[in-house]
Parts: C-alpha cells; structure tokens; sequence
C-alpha cells in the first residue's frame, strides 16, 4: 500500500486525468477495502466539493487447479487480481475496480456475501455501477443453488444506478450441466424504496415473479430493463410488456 500511497499522492500534483493500476494476487480480503479507501482519499484531496462515485465489476467463479488430483484441489479465498481506472472532469472523479474471487466446491454463498464483506461504508455508498458476472467452469459447482438478493443488493448500495448481472457457463467441450442461478427477494414484504436505481441487465439468469413486482413498486426510477437469455415463460413476457408500457420502461428481451 505505500508503494500505491505515492503514486495517488504524486498524481495529485500533476494534470494527469486517467490513472490505470493493475495489482496480481493482492494479499488478503482486506486489501480490497483499503485500497479503495486510499483511492477515494486521494482524489477527494483534489476537491473536497465533490463526491466521488464507483462503478465496481466483479467475476466469481469456481476454481479448481486440474493438474491436482480431483480431491487435493486448491482454493482460492483470496481475491485473483485487481483492476482499477480512475478518471478526473470537471472537479469530479469516478473510479472504476474490477476483481475477481475463485471458490471451492463446498462454498455455499452468492456474490453479495463477499461484496458486502470487501465494500462497507463508506465505499459501498459511493458505489453507483455494479457488474456481476458468475463464471462455471467446473460440474462440481454447476448444481448448486445460491440465488442473488435483489432487495440485498440495492439495500447494500443505496447509490446504485445501474446494475447487471449474469451468467456464463465455460464447462469444457461436450459437459452441459447448467447452474440454479436465481435472481430473487430475501425479503418479499420490504417496502423500502429505492431512489436511485435506473438501470437493470440481466443475462443467462431465472428471475422469480416477486422481482417484478418489486421493481415496479419499489423503484420508482427505473427506465430500462433488458432481459436476456432469462427463460422467460409467455404470461411473464404479456406482464412485463404490460407494466412497461403503463409507467413509460423500455423493456429488451433477447
């Protein structure tokens, strides 16, 4: 980190609009959050009027090292590598992280508990953008349920704008063995609204009923939603169009 300190601390004294910083096998959970932190620190310095926003894009994916034997595999639980992009206009600054975490097979959780781990306050109220893309490349992990929270994800980001989630399956040639990934609600009573949020891709993922149902009464904002791949039944495709065209959404279906 004192190595990263200097480098935003000499970007400070220059007109250098667009910093790029790579780090490979970063240490520890931690990491993740006190770089952001420094980043945040040191682009505020520059105007202290402004608040700085994020757009975070995260893999999480199962690994499994295949010159091991099948039952001396090694896990990953630390994060693979660590991107980031900073950008400086107009006495603003937007910074953009992407990383990625690997798990083993007797891993039951989703995304959102490593998120929520990784990104606390303050970074997760900055956060504005957020990519989610849930990689299988092993059978092992494909069968597993371990649905996405909707009501989670935008209670964790209160700031969120834009959010896309999806799932790709990189099985080796002739295995086809689909996962249970599943977009729903912890909470199907939650009234909270949320403001902010405008923005809503999803791809290769099933979406339960209640989803919809939140989205058009509890996020008052929403003005795009593209569907993709997301095994939608007929009655579904009637309701949606249906609810779009009443409050003034474009819908997208592929």
């Amino acid at each position: 980190m004192e190595c990263l300190d200097s480098i935003f601390d000499l970007v400070k004294h220059t007109s250098i609009q667009h910093l790029n910083v790579h780090v490979r096998h970063p240490y520890d959970h931690s990491f993740i959050e006190n770089y952001t932190l420094g980043l945040l620190y040191a682009f505020s310095v520059l105007d202290s009027q402004s608040i700085p926003s994020l757009s975070i894009y995260f893999r999480y994916f199962d690994w499994t090292d295949y010159t091991l034997t099948e039952s001396n595999y090694l896990i990953r639980e630390i994060p693979e590598a660590l991107d980031s992009s900073s950008t400086v206009y107009k006495a603003t600054s937007h910074h953009t992280l992407s990383f990625e975490f690997g798990i083993g097979e007797e891993y039951d959780f989703n995304e959102m508990n490593v998120l929520s781990t990784w990104l606390t306050k303050p970074i997760n109220f900055l956060v504005t953008h957020l990519t989610l893309e849930r990689q299988i490349r092993d059978t092992n992990y494909a069968g597993k349920a371990c649905p996405l929270f909707l009501d989670s994800v935008l209670a964790h980001f209160p700031q969120l704008i834009s959010l896309t989630y999806s799932r790709e399956i990189k099985l080796r040639k002739g295995i086809d063995n689909a996962d249970l990934a599943l977009l729903t609600l912890l909470d199907r009573h939650d009234n909270t609204k949320h403001e902010h949020i405008r923005y809503l891709h999803i791809k290769n993922v099933k979406i339960d009923r209640y989803v919809y149902r939140h989205l058009f009464r509890q996020c008052p904002h929403i003005v795009k939603i593209e569907l993709v791949n997301c095994d939608l039944d007929e009655e579904t495709v009637l309701a949606l169009e249906y609810y779009c065209l009443s409050n003034d959404v474009t819908l997208i279906l592929k």
